[in-house]
């Protein structure tokens, strides 16, 4: 990305705004800040929602000293197709007809409707192959989104969805392997995605599954007829012996035994098709508001399971420590000043 762009990640709960830069081989946060988002912009895509979200985009970069007016945007994985494959060394007209024929094997859209993207994971001149990751995401969500940036007075230069960026982000600035393969979860709103990782740090394998904290957060209105507020608090104090905290263990139990069933799943097809024990499972995104998740995730895997820690990458100042307890959750729009 150029210097003279920042990153917008619109998320499905949280707009978050980030700029950074490289200093001494660390990262450098300059600006960092976050708003709900528009309830209905992924939903309804019309005038009003393109307003509301643009409004609140530009009270959320007027509130910054950012200069830059043109945005890398991150949208979540959910609102966009993935496929990695393997294919022979092609020439690029060879490779254009590959990518199309097998987009329309994973994606449900005609192929007319979606903006395609590729990036080269990995070439194997012995076996002449490579391993590319497919991107797409529907052409209608991406005008919206142009439309939503230009509103708020700003230049759309990119759009990316997580895993792409993240992918980046986590082979070529942040390294998480101690020497073994890891797993990290990017625990979301509406829908959550795991990525896998060797232990050289290469991209593997992902999946995404519609279980995240929104579906706490429901259970927990049904059951206790708490308002946002209070849910919020009791998702931080669940597991501690915080005075007057409210016990919500059996509401939402039953509800990470699903998500566990789900990364069961994709820790069983990752080892089989590569015979891999894990060292350790990273969470990250809206892990931040359940502080007790990592444990909770870890006790039911048997994986030592931790939020990412951004702490030895990055360079301390008093935006960082200002934000420290919930850095992890800016990770998609800091990931995204790094192309």
């Amino acid at each position: 990305m150029a210097d003279n762009a920042f990153v917008i990640d619109l998320g499905e709960k949280y707009i978050r705004i980030a700029d950074a830069k490289l200093s001494n081989k660390k990262i450098e946060i300059t600006s960092l800040a976050q708003t709900e988002s528009s309830p209905i912009f992924y939903s309804v895509d019309n005038d009003k929602s393109i307003d509301a979200q643009a409004e609140i985009i530009g009270k959320l970069y007027g509130g910054l000293r950012i200069k830059k007016k043109d945005v890398n945007v991150i949208i979540p994985d959910t609102y966009s197709y993935s496929h990695i494959l393997e294919v022979p060394k092609l020439n690029e007209k060879e490779l254009q007809s590959a990518i199309r024929y097998h987009a329309d094997q994973f994606i449900p859209l005609p192929i007319e409707e979606v903006s395609l993207d590729l990036e080269i994971l990995n070439e194997d001149a012995a076996s002449k192959k490579a391993t590319i990751l497919i991107v797409a995401s529907p052409k209608a969500l991406v005008s919206q989104i142009e439309k939503t940036i230009k509103k708020a007075g700003l230049f759309p230069e990119s759009l990316e969805n997580e895993l792409s960026c993240l992918r980046r982000f986590f082979t070529e600035r942040v390294n998480l392997s101690d020497g073994k393969p890891y797993l990290v979860i990017n625990f979301g709103f509406n829908s959550s995605s795991i990525y896998f990782f060797d232990s050289q740090n290469h991209f593997l394998l992902s999946r995404t599954f519609k279980i995240g904290l929104s579906l706490i957060i429901k259970d927990i209105k049904v059951n206790l007829n708490l308002d946002d507020e209070k849910i919020a608090a009791v998702l931080q104090n669940t597991g501690s012996a915080a005075e007057n905290s409210v016990n919500i263990d059996d509401i939402i139990t039953p509800i990470l035994k699903q998500f566990v069933e789900e990364l069961n799943k994709f820790v069983l097809l990752a080892k089989d098709q590569y015979n891999f024990n894990f060292g350790k499972i990273y969470l990250f995104n809206y892990d931040f508001l359940i502080p007790s998740l990592p444990k909770k995730i870890e006790s039911m895997t048997g994986i030592a399971t931790t939020s990412v820690g951004l702490e030895q990458f990055i360079v301390g100042n008093p935006l960082v420590q200002s934000n420290k307890s919930q850095i992890s959750s800016f990770i998609g729009a800091i990931s995204g000043n790094f192309r």
